[in-house]
């Protein structure tokens, strides 16, 4: 029997995008239903923890009866209440960032903390796309997460010991092929702090997140916990960072839209979440 839906966000529960609604209806209900027939949904994503609780409202399903596993694994809230962070090394975290900070190719660099939602530097962009970014993250609707713009910030939050740093986020927007460049430059940061870090391809982003918390590992540990087996679990995504899922858990389904060499690691295709309901028996 089925027992948990765990599922990723951005291009699996939020599509198509319902700018205003956050999440279509036909998802709405069936993640409802699910919950209230005794079973757990699970949010496992790269975002951190402000935009899942709109996925509660949003399907009208109480907070306590979600559980989300944020940044990657950085964090796990369960009840509405955090048991469980991990942050990144501060001193590893800043030689990271100077480096992302001195690449071209960067063009933003986003932070996930405990303290700040999302900090944003876009040294890397020109004052045009600057202004069309801001203009981008204020007209998220429905998507739309608190943040703090500026490199000058980040670099004061990289050096505030009290804060956990739960992800850090190159992007490669603006570019010819960023999807390509952030794939090939994935491997690149492997190989030079892989060693010190978790590093998983997105779409056009990079999501670095503290050694050994990715969204398996943390999601294998959550379910155990729960006394849930993992054949017990639909887990459903669309991106690089969900290969590791889709490897681990039996049950594992992926967006249509998804690019070929994500798809080709889940067992199955699915068009939205809400197809799953005739595989929850």
């Amino acid at each position: 029997m089925i027992k948990a839906i765990a599922t990723d966000l951005d291009g699996t529960l939020f599509y198509p995008k319902r700018r205003l609604r956050l999440i279509e209806s036909d998802n709405k209900r069936f993640l409802r239903e699910f919950v209230e027939s005794g079973r757990k949904l699970i949010l496992v994503t790269g975002r951190n923890i402000h935009v899942s609780h709109k996925v509660a409202e949003a399907c009208k399903i109480d907070d306590s009866k979600i559980t989300i596993v944020g940044c990657n694994g950085a964090f796990v809230s369960d009840g509405g209440k955090i048991i469980e962070k991990h942050g990144l090394d501060h001193q590893k975290a800043k030689e990271l960032y100077d480096y992302l900070a001195h690449d071209k190719k960067v063009k933003t660099i986003m932070s996930f903390t405990d303290k700040v939602n999302m900090y944003v530097d876009y040294e890397g962009l020109s004052k045009f796309n600057r202004f069309v970014g801001i203009i981008g993250i204020n007209l998220q609707g429905a998507y739309y997460e608190p943040h703090v713009i500026g490199r000058k910030k980040a670099l004061s939050m990289l050096e505030d010991d009290e804060v956990t740093i739960f992800k850090i986020m190159p992007w490669y927007g603006y570019m010819h092929n960023p999807r390509e460049i952030a794939r090939k430059e994935t491997e690149v940061l492997k190989e030079k702090f892989g060693k010190y870090f978790d590093i998983a391809w997105s779409h056009d982003a990079i999501e670095i997140t503290p050694k050994g918390v990715n969204k398996a590992e943390v999601l294998k540990r959550v379910i155990e916990n729960q006394n849930i087996k993992m054949d017990e679990v639909l887990y459903v995504g669309d991106s690089g960072n969900d290969i590791d899922c889709f490897r681990e858990f039996p049950n594992s389904f992926v967006m249509a839209q998804a690019q070929d060499e994500v798809k080709k690691e889940a067992k199955t295709i699915v068009k939205s979440v809400a197809e799953l309901k005739k595989y929850c028996k």
